[in-house]
């Protein structure tokens, strides 16, 4: 999944947090994977687009 962000990426976590760079993107996703989370199907926004700059958001609720 890190693989998909940019090397310099930002990751809101969703509490507050904000993870910078693919590998410690790649650390907070492992850390999920290491609890056993699993994500549902999530809800995609459009895109925002400034320049060179895009913005995914998506909101992915955590499965229990």
């Amino acid at each position: 999944m890190a693989a998909l962000y940019e090397p310099h990426a930002v990751l809101d976590c969703g509490d507050g947090r904000l993870t910078r760079g693919r590998e410690a993107i790649r650390a907070f996703y492992a850390g999920l994977a290491a609890m056993g989370r699993k994500f549902d199907f999530g809800d995609q926004r459009p895109a925002i687009i400034s320049g060179d700059l895009h913005s995914l958001q998506l909101a992915f609720p955590m499965a229990a």
